[in-house]
Parts: C-alpha cells; structure tokens; sequence
C-alpha cells in the first residue's frame, strides 16, 4: 500500500487465500495521502531482499509483483532501474493495476518497463475477481 509512504499489503503469501479488500481497509489512512510511486518501487526491492535472506530453504523466493494505484506520481525512474538491475530476472509476474475512472499513462509506463501486465479497473469490489486471477496465473517468462 502507499501514498507518500509505502507499506508491504502483502508479503510471501498464497495470493488464492489473501484478503485484498480487507487489507486495503487496514492500511487506509496509514501511508499517508497522495501518491509517490519511488517509495512502493524501493519497498518492492528490499521485501525480496528480505525474502531471500531469510528463506528457509536454498531455493530464492521468486516474487509476483502487483503494483495497484489509485492515483498518478512522477515515473520512479532511479527506483525502477535500480529494481531491474537488482531483481529484474527473478520477479516472475509483474502486474499494474489502475484503480479508477482515469488513465494511469505513468503507471503504464513502469508496467512496460516491467514487462507486466496492465490492468485498469474502476471499482474495488472488482479487486477479489482480479486477485483470483493473478493466483491462477501461469508465471509468465521475463527478459
């Protein structure tokens, strides 16, 4: 989740079983107002960083990313070549979403950069449906 700040909604865990309604409730109001797209993009390094380090077998943690906004910030350039340089070749589905009645032209642009896929829907009830399907996804081969 975030706005000026960032936190992890979602962190190593079986997206079939994560409740993103009542998630995004929790965090509402906690991340401040606005929206900053640098800050979620560092938090996205450093969560995988965390994973990896703290994995309980020899295996990496092999991320799904889902980058979902409500609103649009600057493109995080520094940020996005520091997440593709770091972790690029381990994420294996990158996922943008654009929550509303607008464009999200910003948010396209780091979904290209990702290699992801885009995702534009206009009310969170559409979210459960959207979350089903990215669990079912086939991880998708990245450059």
């Amino acid at each position: 989740m975030f706005g000026d700040s960032a936190k992890l909604a979602c962190c190593f865990e079986d997206l079939k079983t994560f409740g993103v309604l009542s998630k995004i409730k929790e965090y509402e109001g906690k991340v401040g107002g606005g929206t900053a797209f640098g800050p979620p993009v560092l938090l996205i390094s450093k969560a995988i960083e965390t994973g990896n380090a703290n994995k309980k077998s020899n295996k990496f943690v092999l991320p799904s990313i889902i980058f979902l906004a409500d609103g649009e910030a600057s493109f995080p350039q520094q940020e996005l070549n520091s997440l593709k340089e770091k972790h690029r070749k381990n994420i294996v589905n990158f996922w943008s979403v654009g929550l509303g009645s607008t464009t999200f032209p910003i948010l396209e642009q780091i979904n290209n950069a990702m290699n992801g896929t885009f995702k534009n829907i206009t009310d969170a009830k559409e979210l459960v449906t959207l979350y089903a399907e990215m669990a079912s996804a086939k991880p998708l081969k990245q450059s």
